[in-house]
């Protein structure tokens, strides 16, 4: 028994003399950001648009109540234990995931089909004192690819390695801190 309850102890005081914040905070919520530097990526919104992550493009949310809808007009989403979430009020949620085409897509909603894609290992480190958080997916890079729609609007893709070619630009992806109710009822 005196063995167990000195390594509980040591344990303890091992965790708390970490630097690092929980890298899973249970219901931390937060939106997301894209760091390049001397880009026009850096510090992006990254939002939901059509199934996907992008930057440059507006959100794309929708709610079927009449009156006390969420404002639908950012995108946040919510850490789990290895997943993430779309910070939403729909019953059944709506995941993020990486597709098979490498896109960083979520759910659509009432539904779980991830069509085969990665769902878990996604890793929250939250920002300490007003600094920038960080989202990660070990064995995977972020990259954002210029769009043709327009000039600014990048698609957000996790590569193994995460190196970018041609149109694409290998990117960090931020956390900033999200303190309101969901933020939609449903992402589109």
């Amino acid at each position: 028994m005196f063995s167990k309850t000195i390594i509980a102890t040591l344990l303890a005081s091992t965790a708390a003399a970490s630097p690092i914040v929980s890298a899973r905070a249970a219901g931390d919520k937060f939106g997301l950001i894209s760091i390049r530097s001397g880009t026009d990526l850096q510090n992006q919104a990254i939002v939901a648009y059509q199934g996907g992550l992008w930057i440059g493009k507006d959100t794309s949310s929708y709610c079927p109540l009449a009156e006390g809808c969420p404002a639908g007009t950012d995108t946040t989403f919510a850490a789990g234990d290895n997943t993430l979430s779309m910070n939403v009020e729909v019953p059944g949620g709506q995941q993020v995931y990486v597709a098979t085409s490498a896109a960083v897509s979520f759910t659509p909603p009432h539904s779980g089909d991830t069509q085969g894609g990665v769902v878990t290992g996604w890793t929250y480190t939250a920002g300490q004192d007003g600094a920038l958080g960080q989202m990660s997916l070990p064995g995977y890079g972020f990259i954002a690819c210029a769009s043709t729609d327009g000039p600014g609007i990048y698609q957000v893709y996790a590569t193994l390695g995460g190196s970018g070619t041609g149109n694409c630009s290998g990117i960090a992806v931020a956390t900033v801190p999200y303190t309101g109710a969901v933020s939609a009822w449903e992402y589109l």
